[in-house]
């Protein structure tokens, strides 16, 4: 599962919320989940920072912290098991 995926379920978010909020397009999303963090651009991250309400610089802690420590996706619905399994 993808990093972005993770830190947005941590936060109650889902992509779709980010797209929804900031008009980041959901191709734009769906490329920045196969990348590493240090890849992330400015604009993604000030997107997820807006999406769940804190600064840019906390969000890139956050998903740097995450990605160091192999964190993982949690499945509670039916809806997250069909995300798991398409990525």
């Amino acid at each position: 599962m993808s990093l972005l995926d993770i830190y947005l379920q941590k936060n109650e978010k889902k992509r779709y919320d980010v797209f929804k909020q900031t008009g980041l397009s959901q191709q734009m999303l769906s490329s920045v989940n196969k990348k590493s963090v240090s890849s992330y651009s400015v604009t993604t991250i000030q997107a997820i920072a807006k999406t769940v309400k804190k600064n840019a610089g906390t969000v890139l802690d956050e998903l740097l912290a995450l990605e160091k420590e192999n964190a993982y996706f949690e499945v509670f619905n039916g809806e997250d098991l069909l995300l798991a399994f398409n990525n």
